[in-house]
Order: C-alpha cells, then structure tokens, then sequence
C-alpha cells in the first residue's frame, strides 16, 4: 500500500472516523513561505514557522505538518514539493499527540529521521525552486497556492493515488538533488514523467508515428528509400520501442507550454515547436545513461547563466554548440538545460494530476 496511507487517513475523516493518534512533522525547505493552511485539506495542516531573515537562504525546518490518526506520512511532503516547486521534504515527527499528552501534545526527538541536506550553490541550476527575486532576495511562495491540487488527493481511485504519489516522490528527489547531482535529477525527473506515464492511458498513435518518436533518422530514410515498407517495419518494431513513445506522447498531452519568462534573445530559448524532437533526444540521453554509462552531456548539467540583470536563463544552447576541456555538443545534441526541464516536468505532472480529479 506504499504511497496510500494518507488517502486511507484522508477518506477516513471524510466519512467521519474518529481521530486517533496526531503527529506533527518538520518539513525542511530553502524556500521562503508565507500564510498557513488550517482548512480544506481535511485532517491535514501545513503551518508555517516563519525562519528569520538571516535564515531564508538556508534550508531549515520552515513547514510543519499536522495532521491526526495515521503514522507520518512522507508522500505528504512530495505532494506539497510538487504543488509548489519548491524543495520541501519529511525531518521526522517532533510533537505526538495522544489522549493522555491532551491539545497540546507533548515533544519527542525519537521520531526524527537523518536528513541529507544538499549543499547551496552561488549560482542555482534551478532558480526557482528557492524563488530568488534579483536583488531583493527570495520571493514568498504562498502555502494555500497547493489547496487546488493537494485538496484533490482523498478523490482519486487507489490506483491514481499511490500513482500520483510514487512520481510525486522522483520529482520530489529530482529537485531536492538538483543542485549536488543534476545527472540523478535529470533522471528522477523523466522517471517521474514514466511514472505517470505508465498510469495514463495508451496514446492513441500509429506504429509509424510511434516508431518516428524513437527513431526519426530511420523513419526518414525509410521514407526516402522505400515507402512501401515503412509500416511494415514500423509494426515489427512496434512494443519493443514503446517506453520513449509512451514518454513522449504523455508529456505531450499535458504540456504546460515554455515558460512565462524567458530570455530576451530568441537563439537562447528552446524551440517548443519541436518539443517532441526535444523528448525523443532527451529520452535517448537517458537510455544511453542507463545502459551504457554515457554521462550526460556537461551544458545539460550547468549552472544557469544570464547576458544581464534583467534576462532570464538561457533555455538551450545558443549558437552552433558549446564544450569543455575533454568534449564538444552541437546544439542539436542539447535539447535544453535542466531549469526548463524542470519546468515541463512540473507542469505535465500538475496538470497531469488536474486531470484525475477531474476524471
């Protein structure tokens, strides 16, 4: 029942269970917040501890999670790092609340777990998941912005839940990691996308199209050479190619579009036109990873770079290519850097998750 504790905890209180033990949780995050929420998320609170100023880089136990009847659950803390596209993670129980300890509860130590904190980077791979706002420092990331989704959890089929929860998870490792280990965070972040994947159902797609998502250099000389057997081939393959497909044509369905903001120079964004290029390359990358222990190329792995105060990041690489010391990319070998991954793999598994409340 991994990752369903909180919906059997949550669908409780809906029909009207009795509380049983309580439990509050530390939620460590480097992010900034601001308010509470203490309705619409049934027997859950996310209270917030207001760290001071001299705090508000560093990760620190900023959230406590508050909620009665069931042992802690972490998948709780992944939703709301999904929700809000912040780092945010389980430190452990602090207070337990039983019939004898009274409203109050009483302070334990012995529900704390380890926490491996990542170290801070001057210059983020992934600006937004700690909201910095230029000069001024953080931006506030309010709580009650993960009511909408969060709120959605107790309605889901058990299937859908534990789902939603277990990609919630690999996106949630994804970006607490990002900044020590962009390589696993690539990784974890497509791993949540197959997740989801996996539960969506078939796209429904021709072998032919399916076989251009994992091989368009074949697809195009096969065309070229000998139209009549592309299906053929197409069918032969078919099954045997279909996780980049699946991958593809999943995150295509709920593409969030290209950032809000982007860079000034139209050479430095990625060209969402050709998104479903972009995926298959990105998905070729992390086959390679996998099975052949290619390391991925070093611009998709860079710190964020701008041309100027009031720019955004560059998407990709602009130009013909870029490389370092032992290596040289073409810009068609970048698909785009991790920050705008991030991006779409937060905003496909958002309205990913929309789309089962609504179902």
């Amino acid at each position: 029942m991994d990752g369903v504790a909180g919906w059997v905890n949550w669908r409780a209180f809906l029909a009207g269970a009795s509380p049983g033990e309580g439990w509050e949780i530390e939620l460590w995050s480097d992010a900034r917040y601001a308010d509470d929420i203490t309705e619409h998320l049934g027997p859950y609170s996310v209270l917030n501890t207001v760290p001071s100023p001299e705090e508000q880089s560093e990760f620190r136990p900023g959230l406590i999670l508050r909620f009665f009847d069931y042992a802690p659950d972490v998948g709780r803390a992944a939703l709301l790092s999904l929700s809000l596209g912040t780092r945010v993670k389980s430190g452990g129980a602090v207070r337990h609340f039983t019939t004898e300890t009274g409203p109050h509860g009483m302070p334990i130590d012995w529900g704390r777990r380890s926490l491996q904190v990542p170290q801070q980077r001057s210059r983020s791979i992934v600006p937004s998941a700690r909201r910095w706002s230029g000069a001024i420092g953080m931006s506030v990331r309010n709580i009650k912005d993960a009511i909408p989704l969060v709120s959605m959890y107790p309605t889901l089929s058990s299937g859908a839940a534990i789902t939603l929860v277990r990609a919630a998870r690999q996106y949630q490792e994804g970006l607490w990691v990002c900044e020590v280990d962009p390589e696993l965070a690539w990784l974890r972040f497509i791993g949540a996308l197959e997740t989801a994947a996996s539960f969506d159902p078939e796209a429904t797609t021709t072998a032919v199209e399916r076989l251009e998502d994992v091989a368009p250099e074949l697809v195009g000389v096969l065309r070229e050479a000998c139209p009549g057997t592309l299906g053929q081939v197409a069918d032969l393959l078919d099954g045997k190619l279909g996780a980049t497909s699946r991958f593809v044509e999943f995150v295509l369905a709920h593409d969030p579009g290209p950032p809000s903001s982007r860079p000034m120079k139209p050479t430095r964004q990625v060209n969402w036109a050709q998104l479903r290029q972009n995926l298959s390359k990105i998905y070729d990358w992390r086959s390679k990873a996998l099975h052949t222990g290619l390391p991925l190329p070093a611009p998709m792995l860079a710190e964020t770079r701008t041309w100027g105060l009031a720019d955004e990041p560059d998407e990709t690489v602009g130009g013909l290519g870029e490389g370092n010391e032992t290596a040289m990319w073409t810009a068609r070998d970048i698909p785009m850097r991790l920050h705008v991954f991030e991006h779409l793999t937060r905003g496909v598994l958002q309205g990913w998750w929309a789309s089962l409340g609504a179902a």
